[in-house]
């Protein structure tokens, strides 16, 4: 490879999502009078004074019978796996709610609605609209070419998951670290963005961790503010309740 090609790919500028992303970060089942189910990404901050500090998400399933006040009745890590849990946990659990009538599902990134399914205009009950959600998943991201508008500014937020704020700092990453521990130096400039609830990435990973990343734009780690609202410290060997 020519050293005019080399210069070209390590200089180009790749706006690397982060492991924990699936694109989508809320997912909402919707009546007639708004959002009767809902799915969200929520970010903690794990400490521990063992396995060090590091950001984690969790996806709580919530239910609301008038679309302001939630009850939690399920959670699992991630938005995609408690997507697919949302039908089983109902049926197995909620049988009062199997007939709750849906209009639409709607995917949502940084509070936009990006992509939606209503099925032709007609209403359906919890219990035929709720099993197509998993599928949903695999005509949703590919939708994404579609709506052009959202790539105009997408960078300009947060790349935590679950986070619906505005960018403060660019950081660019110094190696890149495979889910088996393998480093590898970046071809190219991979850069992230947060906002100042998020600028203290920790020191538990590997590739998302304080020292992985060099600052290009704006303030650092120790300026990071309101993380300790999300902290979830970490209990070694946990608790059991009867």
């Amino acid at each position: 490879m020519s050293k005019k090609m080399m210069n070209k790919i390590n200089n180009r500028i790749v706006w690397d999502l982060h492991r924990d992303d699936l694109w989508f970060d809320e997912v909402h089942l919707v009546g007639s009078e708004g959002p009767v189910f809902r799915i969200y990404t929520l970010p903690r901050y794990k400490t521990s004074g063992l396995s060090g500090d590091e950001w984690r998400t969790s996806a709580p399933i919530e239910y609301s019978h008038n679309g302001k006040e939630w009850t939690e009745i399920d959670y699992t890590l991630d938005l995609k796996t408690s997507s697919m849990k949302l039908f089983p946990g109902i049926y197995s659990d909620h049988h009062d709610l199997l007939d709750v009538e849906i209009h639409n599902i709607e995917f949502l990134r940084k509070g936009r609605m990006l992509y939606r399914s209503d099925y032709d205009g007609q209403s359906q009950p919890f219990r035929d609209a709720a099993p197509h959600l998993p599928i949903m998943w695999h005509g949703g991201v590919p939708a994404m070419g579609k709506y052009k508008e959202i790539w105009a500014d997408w960078f300009d937020w947060c790349f935590q998951p679950g986070c619906s704020n505005k960018a403060v700092s660019t950081y660019q990453l110094k190696f890149r670290w495979c889910r088996q521990g393998h480093k590898d130096e970046p071809m190219g400039k991979y850069l992230r963005r947060f906002c100042k609830r998020h600028l203290r990435r920790g020191d538990c990973g590997l590739e998302d961790a304080d020292a992985n990343y060099e600052i290009i734009e704006g303030p650092g780690p120790n300026e990071a503010a309101g993380w300790e609202q999300d902290e979830s410290p970490s209990a070694f060997g946990g608790i059991v309740r009867q």
